[in-house]
């Protein structure tokens, strides 16, 4: 008797099971898909000296106490980069402040813990952006110098004066100041 009676209330439960799994009803709904495609941002300079010739190649000037030499290196943010710190280096000579003078140009923040080293926070665009590198576009050979001091680059006895101009970017983003920025570029060139 108790077998037919578990057998009953099997049946029973399986029976009402069935009914309530029939008519229970739930609401659902869907919403549209979303989907996020991830493109690729860039910083993108050239550094050009005047009429477009590419920066980069070895040029010489004469000196002559006094003079002015035209130079019109420029660094140009290319259109569709982001928001950068926009740096250069002036690398010089030991001996370069002894002929030649010159200054930055307007606009260009020394970078106190880099020698050398100038910076700008440029946003981004869809045109290019353009900055001359050196104020009045020129050096100035110092009219001070003396004839014993050209004599001894003449016979190779003293170092040729020279100085060059390398530009360097890094994305503004993540990078609250330029010397944040700043560090990233040694270990961005680093093999």
């Amino acid at each position: 008797m108790k077998k037919r009676i578990i057998i009953f209330v099997v049946a029973v439960l399986a029976l009402t099971g069935a009914l309530t799994g029939g008519t229970l009803a739930y609401f659902t709904d869907m919403t549209d898909t979303s989907a996020d495609t991830f493109t690729v941002g860039k910083v993108d300079i050239e550094l050009t000296e005047g009429r477009g010739a590419e920066g980069g190649s070895a040029r010489e000037f004469q000196m002559v106490p006094g003079n002015e030499i035209r130079r019109d290196p420029a660094v140009t943010v290319l259109k569709g980069s982001q928001d950068c710190w926009l740096f250069v280096k002036f690398e010089k000579t030991d001996n370069l402040k002894e002929f030649i003078e010159y200054e930055a140009a307007e606009g260009w923040q020394r970078l106190f813990s880099e020698d050398g080293v100038y910076y700008r926070l440029v946003t981004a665009a869809d045109e290019e952006k353009t900055f001359e590198v050196l104020k009045d576009s020129c050096f100035f050979v110092r009219a001070d110098i003396t004839e014993e001091q050209m004599d001894e680059i003449a016979d190779r006895k003293a170092e040729v004066p020279a100085l060059t101009f390398t530009a360097y970017a890094v994305q503004k983003a993540y990078m609250d100041s330029a010397e944040t920025a700043w560090s990233q570029i040694g270990s961005a060139l680093e093999p």
